[in-house]
Order: C-alpha cells, then sequence, then structure tokens
C-alpha cells in the first residue's frame, strides 16, 4: 500500500479545515438566533444550578470549537 501523496494530504486538510469553519459558523448562526430568547428567559432569571449550567455550557462550546480551530490553523 502506496503512502498518500501530497495532494491527497492537502486536500484532506483542506477539507477538514472548510469543515471546521462551517461548524464554527453554524455555532455563532445559533448564538444570535437564540440570544433574544436566552436574554428574556435566561438572563433575567435568578442564579439556579440550572442557570449556571446552561450559561457555562454556552460558553464552554465557543472555547471549544475556537480551541480546535487555532490548533488546527497553528499546524498550517
Amino acid at each position: 500500500m502506496s503512502s498518500p501523496s501530497f495532494l491527497d494530504i492537502t486536500e484532506r486538510h483542506r477539507a477538514v479545515s472548510y469543515a471546521n469553519v462551517s461548524a464554527m459558523a453554524l455555532l455563532i448562526f445559533d448564538f444570535f438566533q437564540t440570544l433574544d430568547v436566552e436574554i428574556n428567559y435566561i438572563w433575567h432569571s435568578p442564579w439556579t444550578v440550572t442557570k449556571r449550567s446552561y450559561l457555562s455550557m454556552r460558553c464552554l462550546q465557543f472555547i471549544y470549537v475556537f480551541v480546535l480551530l487555532l490548533g488546527r490553523w497553528s499546524h498550517c
């Protein structure tokens, strides 16, 4: 079995990069799509375990995807 050529590796890397960027775009789209509901129901409610869990997951998803993209781009 032969090793993959440089063009194959580059093509795969580009496809993964496009998928990562599209995932971040969908995440940002979802954030702004649901922001008004979040402001009305979450931000004005008292602090509970549920609210803290929701907000931490909401923030952690951006941090997670950003770190993945940063790690991916640092290898270019």
